[in-house]
């Protein structure tokens, strides 16, 4: 059999040691010659260990920290599993085909891909290898009922379930949005459902806004922070800025109904170089229009595009920004106090995923955490009527369509294919249990690829360190800093 390597990652607070322990799931704070010793323990024999380490140490302090290692390996079962970890699927068979059968939690129906905008950045620009151009599809309403009488045939085990509607610019295609609104509501009788809608705020105009209002529709707005940030790349389509559009759209709607609009309205925002990270936190923590809104930070796609070539190296650096974000999140969370959307978009998905880790030995098999079912709980529909695993992979991977019904063929073996590029490293890695690696970070062209999951392994595996780091430094300072999340879900 091939020999077990530990699996573990040490990290230090600069007030203390710590030791994240994969098997357990479990955090140790660790004393200094425990955390020097423990990279050793596993490849030196005890008699090196003891003569490397007692050059600064006494040799029974050596011998004694030997045995504090030793006795956590036998009576808490750290550092190695009992069988090699072998990946698997998140569900047996019976269970599988069961979700699709009644479990589907969100539709959303890309009813149109046209768009108002030609965002710089955008996957569609032309300046992405492997992905389309600008389109005019756009869904039809016969479509959008044949969808959503499907979505409600297979999702009836759901006691809620979500419609949002997605594009291009959804509200291009405003007619057949509203027909289906209207059709859901004469429809889905006997239990909650709720309407969002993703838009870039250009035609967020007043009939259309009442609407919106009197839906009670999610409205994300995509804004990326100040006027000379976001207008230096989300452009109108003969080039022209759309800031100040946006902004009296998003001002008309909170003079309309300002309890809708601070309930209802969140911000997407796209993250782009040059990097100005503080300029846009100071934006979304002191502009009146949206400071105290859920934001979604997300940065530029970074793979298969000719975009990035423009800027010099100076424009791509982070690690300034980077530092006065985390301090700040740092020093809001000890003091009890909660961050601007903006700040939070970063931390606080990562430090849920921390605080409700379930600490239960791991024995044999995992299923990677970052892995769905595809189209359970998201399930993205083309205007054509066809399946697609979520908003994020577009239509890069067809599950079925409305008139066939899901496709569990072409699910099954997107499933086994992650998974085959996924085993030997998932299985060795100390991460496995906090990753959030999905299909999407592995996408290459029209297929999944291991080189390229290797490489967001990467920088995921210094982000889980990073927020190691910050989750222990806030709760050396604050053991209840966190209680806020006891009772949080994750979406």
């Amino acid at each position: 059999m091939k020999q077990m390597i530990p699996l573990y990652l040490k990290f230090s607070t600069g007030k203390n040691k710590y030791v994240y322990d994969t098997i357990t799931n479990k955090i140790f704070k660790v004393d200094g010659l425990v955390y020097d010793i423990l990279d050793d323990f596993f490849v030196l024999s005890r008699e090196k260990i003891i003569q490397k380490h007692s050059k600064k140490q006494t040799v029974t302090e050596v011998q004694s920290a030997i045995k504090r290692i030793s006795d956590k390996i036998e009576k808490d079962g750290l550092f190695f599993p009992k069988s090699p970890i072998k990946m698997k699927l998140p569900l047996g068979k019976e269970e599988f085909f069961s979700l699709y059968d009644g479990d589907l939690e969100d539709l959303i129906l890309n009813v149109t891909d046209q768009c108002n905008m030609r965002c710089k950045y955008c996957s569609f620009s032309g300046s992405y290898f492997y992905e389309r151009d600008h389109q005019d599809n756009s869904m039809t309403f016969q479509m959008a009922r044949k969808v959503a009488d499907f979505f409600r045939n297979h999702s009836r085990r759901r006691k809620k379930v979500y419609y949002t509607f997605y594009g291009g610019e959804p509200l291009l295609n405003y007619p057949v949005i509203k027909k289906v609104v209207n059709y859901v509501k004469t429809t889905e009788r006997e239990r909650e459902f709720l309407f969002g809608l993703t838009t870039n705020g250009i035609m967020l105009k007043d009939g259309l806004t009442d609407f919106l209002i009197e839906n009670k529709f999610s409205l994300t707005v995509s804004l990326n922070g100040p006027q000379q940030v976001h207008d230096r790349y989300r452009i109108s389509l003969n080039g022209g800025p759309t800031f100040e559009a946006i902004i009296q759209n998003l001002r008309k709607i909170r003079d309309k109904d300002e309890e809708y609009y601070n309930q209802k309205v969140a911000f997407n925002v796209t993250i782009c170089p040059p990097y100005d990270l503080v300029g846009v936190m100071e934006f979304f923590q002191n502009y009146d229009l949206v400071k105290g809104h859920s934001v979604r930070a997300n940065f530029v796609e970074p793979n298969d595009t000719s975009f990035f070539d423009q800027f010099e190296e100076e424009d791509l650096d982070l690690s300034g920004g980077w530092d006065k974000l985390k301090a700040l999140y740092i020093e809001k969370i000890t003091q009890g106090n909660r961050t601007n959307g903006f700040v939070s978009s970063f931390f606080e998905k990562g430090m849920m995923r921390l605080h409700k880790r379930p600490m239960v030995n791991l024995d044999g098999e995992i299923h990677l955490t970052g892995m769905c079912n595809p189209g359970v709980r998201r399930l993205l529909v083309s205007p054509e009527g066809k399946f697609h695993v979520c908003e994020k992979l577009g239509y890069l991977f067809r599950i079925g369509d409305v008139e066939s019904g899901f496709d569990y063929k072409r699910i099954g073996s997107l499933l086994n294919r992650f998974i085959s590029i996924s085993q030997k490293d998932c299985a060795e890695c100390w991460a496995m249990r906090l990753c959030s690696a999905c299909f999407f970070h592995a996408k290459k062209n029209n297929q999944l690829n291991k080189q390229r999951k290797r490489e967001y392994c990467t920088i995921e595996k210094n982000h889980l360190k990073t927020l190691l780091i910050t989750y222990c430094s806030i709760l050396e300072k604050n053991p209840k800093a966190f209680s806020f999340l006891d009772d949080a879900v994750f979406e």
